[in-house]
């Protein structure tokens, strides 16, 4: 919070002093002429111009690199070209904006999950179809190894007669 108003300050010094300055400038044009009511009115209208003018180049410049900012932000985390697109003050414009590219963001995690999910199942079944007939055949070998190979009765069975043993 500090630093928000550090700039805001920093901000409001540098306009006050460009102020400051022009209407200094316009103080000595107008005590140079000779007072009239119609160059008072002249310097007031001047002094509200230039003031004015001022404010917005300065407005329109601090809002213009805030926006900016976020406009790389966002494309730091979306590969799109900004630099083709036109930044918009506008800061209606800048949340709708903000707003679909974060629903698009949520969308496609969301979408990433299903995926994970599907992959891990689709795994999971492909390892236990894999493994059903491996540990089957595992188990006849160790069974014929631990001495069912003598063993006519074993070898007779319906479960090693299609090994021909």
């Amino acid at each position: 919070m500090a630093r928000r108003l550090k700039k805001s300050y920093r901000f409001a010094l540098k306009s006050a002093t460009l102020i400051t300055i022009g209407t200094t400038l316009l103080m000595i044009a107008f005590f140079y002429f000779s007072p009239n009511i119609w160059w008072l009115i002249f310097f007031a209208l001047l002094t509200f111009g230039f003031s004015f003018f001022v404010l917005q180049y300065r407005v329109e410049k601090f809002i213009y690199k805030r926006i900016k900012k976020i406009y790389n932000d966002v494309a730091l985390l979306q590969n799109t070209d900004f630099e083709n697109r036109t930044i918009t003050t506008d800061i209606r414009a800048l949340s709708e904006e903000i707003s679909r590219f974060a629903h698009d963001k949520k969308v496609e995690i969301e979408s990433l999950k299903i995926r994970e999910d599907y992959r891990k199942e689709y795994i999971g079944n492909i390892s236990h179809e894999l493994n059903t007939p491996l540990f089957t055949v595992q188990s006849y070998i160790l069974t014929l190894l631990d001495g069912a190979v003598e063993n006519k009765t074993v070898r007779k069975s319906t479960y090693y007669e299609p090994l021909k043993v």
